[in-house]
C-alpha cells in the first residue's frame, strides 16, 4: 500500500537534504510506493532508520536503486557527442598540446551503469593519436552503488547499443556469456566512485563534467 501525503513528503526532504535529489517533485508517486514496501508496515521506524545511517548504508542503496534511473547507453545523444568531437575537446586538446601539458581530467556525474563515461573514453581513443603520452583522468560517479558495480564489470546486453553501428562493437567490446564486455584496454581508463554531490568534487578540477544524468533530480531551489 503507498504511502500517506504527508509521509512521502517527510521522506521526500530527508532525501534531498541527504543527497540532493528532489524526488518530491519528480518521482512522488515512485517515492510512495516504495516507501510502502520497504518500509515493511513500520514506516516511522524506517525512518529513524533512514535518518541514522550513511546513504553507502544498504537501507539507502535500496531506496536510491528504486527512485534513479540506472538505465542508459552507448553515445546516447549524438548532438552532445558530435559538439564534445568537433568542438569542445579540439580546443582543450590543442590548448594542452601548445603548453606541453598533456593532460585531461573529465567527470561524469551521475554515470549510472557507465555507458556514458565508456563513450567518453572511445571517444578519447580515437581523437588522440598519441593517446599513451596523455594522463587521461575519466572519473564517473553515482549514488547507486548498484549501478557503479554494473558500471566496473562493463558488460551490457544488446539495448546498451542501440545507437552504435556493429563495428563499434566488434572495435570495443568482448563476447562473454550474459553479453558483451569493454574492452580490459577502454575499462581501465575510467575510474567509478560511489559520490554524493552535495560532499563536492572527486577532484579539485575538471576540464569537462557531464551531468545531463542528474539534471532531471534536481529541484528549481
Amino acid at each position: 500500500m503507498p504511502a500517506q501525503p504527508s509521509v512521502v513528503l517527510q521522506v521526500s526532504d530527508l532525501i534531498e537534504s541527504r543527497t540532493g535529489l528532489a524526488t518530491h517533485t519528480q518521482f512522488n508517486t515512485e517515492l510512495a510506493m516504495l516507501l510502502g514496501t520497504l518500509a515493511e508496515g513500520n514506516i516511522p521506524a524506517y525512518i529513524e532508520r533512514l535518518r541514522n545511517s550513511r546513504e553507502t548504508a544498504p537501507i539507502w542503496q535500496e531506496l536510491l536503486k528504486g527512485l534513479t534511473i540506472g538505465e542508459t547507453y552507448f553515445l546516447r545523444d549524438q548532438a552532445h557527442f558530435t559538439l564534445l568531437r568537433k568542438q569542445i575537446l579540439p580546443e582543450i586538446i590543442a590548448q594542452r598540446r601548445k603548453s606541453g601539458d598533456l593532460h585531461l581530467n573529465i567527470w561524469s556525474v551521475g554515470c549510472a551503469s557507465g555507458e556514458e563515461a565508456y563513450s567518453l573514453a572511445i571517444t578519447l581513443t580515437e581523437m588522440l593519436p598519441d593517446f599513451d603520452d596523455w594522463a587521461l583522468h575519466l572519473v564517473g560517479t553515482d549514488l547507486n552503488e548498484y549501478a557503479l558495480k554494473l558500471a566496473r564489470r562493463g558488460v551490457y546486453r544488446k539495448w546498451a547499443f542501440r545507437h552504435t553501428d556493429i563495428d563499434f562493437q566488434y572495435r570495443y567490446f568482448d563476447p562473454v556469456a550474459d553479453g558483451l564486455q569493454i574492452k580490459s584496454n577502454i575499462r581501465r581508463l575510467v575510474m567509478f566512485r560511489h559520490s554524493n554531490l552535495l560532499s563536492g568534487a572527486p577532484m579539485p578540477q575538471f576540464d569537462v563534467i557531464l551531468c545531463r544524468n542528474v539534471l532531471l533530480y534536481f529541484s528549481h531551489k
